[in-house]
């Protein structure tokens, strides 16, 4: 059957008209590799949205937030060198959150990630009554592998994923390693694309719940949805 592509823009006839459920909110998740550009198509999607909806009914959650501080691991340099591998994520604490946002009508608010820190802040999103639809926006947001892991993603009512060829990813993600200073240099960023984030995303793609929704990514960064 041919594939049926459609503008991204038009992403919100699915997401912010959700089948009716018995949860307090609609999760979304929102997956692909490092470097597909799940954090500027989770700002669309939120924007288009709200703009709809004339209100600030959706938020984005970004699972970065559950990340372990890696200086408290028993081997920090080992954790440093696999940060963004799974166990580098707090599972429990991702779970439990979630569980919180479909059950509670008055939900502590979200983890984010600082990046001049480089760890977690704890409660520093906070989840607003009509923030009815949130994007959950992360690398693992749909992974299907453990227990918890598997636990978290079949609480998500909705999985889309970004579908980037690898080299594209892969140029953004030496770029952005060097111009955040995680990097010194260009040999320094491609290394760390090859050996950490490429496989991080290769292991999601072997261990992923199949997605509800396939947004493709292209070069200029613009995006289409896939409709299954």
């Amino acid at each position: 059957m041919r594939k049926r592509y459609i503008d991204y823009s038009t992403h919100h006839e699915r997401i912010s008209n959700p089948d009716q459920t018995k949860s307090k909110r609609f999760l979304v998740g929102l997956t692909g590799i490092p470097g597909s550009g799940k954090t500027t198509l989770a700002d669309r999607l939120v924007k288009s949205i709200n703009d709809q909806a004339g209100s600030n009914v959706s938020t984005i959650i970004s699972l970065d937030g559950c990340r372990s501080a890696l200086d408290m691991f028993e081997d920090p340099a080992e954790a440093h060198r696999r940060r963004g591998a799974p166990f580098t994520f707090d599972s429990q604490a991702y779970c439990n959150y979630l569980e919180d946002l479909l059950n509670r009508s008055d939900p502590p608010p979200a983890p984010s990630f600082s990046h001049t820190l480089k760890d977690p802040v704890k409660d520093s999103i906070p989840i607003l009554p009509n923030n009815s639809i949130i994007i959950l926006e992360g690398l693992y947001t749909l992974l299907d592998d453990g227990d918890v892991w598997r636990k978290a993603s079949s609480l998500v009512h909705l999985g889309v994923l970004i579908e980037t060829p690898i080299e594209i990813a892969r140029q953004r993600l030496i770029q952005r390693h060097v111009l955040s200073g995680i990097c010194k240099n260009l040999d320094q960023a491609s290394s760390r694309a090859d050996f950490n984030d490429l496989p991080n995303g290769k292991f999601l793609m072997d261990h992923m719940r199949k997605p509800d929704l396939i947004v493709q990514s292209v070069q200029d960064n613009s995006m289409v949805l896939q409709c299954p």
